[in-house]
């Protein structure tokens, strides 16, 4: 599974294995396939808490951020879902020079985009974050198990989701990767609705981070909301 971010470049060892198929033409061969995927997207969303340490008595400083995630496993009681690091981590106030005094990470299903635009849109911080936790059965906090911002990937580790996360994808095989092979990208851009996008590679030639983790890159269409949702690969069949 890739984490979809807003450029073009996805990490190509966190490309996923899935059982989606396709016709002659590269599409999808049922919508079944296409609504399957997006019953198992979930949508992400970051509360960072920040204090301005030039100020003794300052109010603390919020900011929220949104994204998408798929789950990669279940074990022992836990749910693991993969995402880009950049939609986890607070760092926005640190680049202001604000300390970050604390994070929450909540997994939303997508039955709730309706409710979180209408709680995003509103102007007060404190409002926001109040408004999130009484959604408790449903905004379910989740811990940061990982993240690599070099690679822009993170894991989210969580215990309980009462609707249900549906199946894990299985992390797929780069090598496999070919240039043209056609691509399906999965997400919530700006918050308006789940979109499926599709596309192809475009190069197995991006860089190299760590000399381990290779890139490459595809022309289908991502924006805002798209980050840390699945990128779908086919190569010869099913991949």
């Amino acid at each position: 599974m890739g984490t979809g971010c807003a450029s073009t470049a996805v990490k190509a060892t966190t490309t996923p294995a899935a059982e989606v198929s396709y016709d002659n033409d590269g599409n999808l061969a049922k919508d079944a396939d296409t609504q399957t995927i997006l019953q198992d997207l979930r949508v992400v969303i970051t509360e960072c808490t920040y204090r301005n340490p030039k100020r003794l008595f300052s109010s603390q400083i919020k900011t929220f951020g949104m994204g998408s995630a798929m789950p990669i496993a279940n074990e022992d009681g836990n749910t693991y879902l993969l995402t880009a690091n950049h939609v986890v981590a607070c760092d926005e106030g640190e680049r202001q020079g604000y300390d970050n005094i604390g994070r929450t990470v909540y997994v939303v299903d997508r039955n709730e985009l309706s409710r979180i635009r209408d709680i995003l849109s509103q102007d007060d911080d404190s409002l926001i974050s109040k408004t999130l936790r009484s959604y408790a059965e449903t905004f379910i906090k989740s811990d940061v198990g990982y993240e690599h911002e070099d690679i822009d990937a993170a894991v989210l580790k969580t215990t309980e989701f009462k609707n249900g996360l549906g199946k894990a994808y299985s992390l797929g095989d780069s090598n496999r990767m070919e240039p043209l092979d056609y691509v399906v990208v999965a997400g919530f851009p700006q918050i308006r609705a789940e979109a499926v996008s599709p596309g192809h590679i475009t190069s197995t030639q991006g860089p190299t981070y760590d000399s381990i983790m290779n890139m490459f890159i595809h022309d289908a269409h991502v924006t805002s909301g798209n980050s840390g949702g699945p990128v779908f690969a086919l190569n010869k069949g099913h991949y």
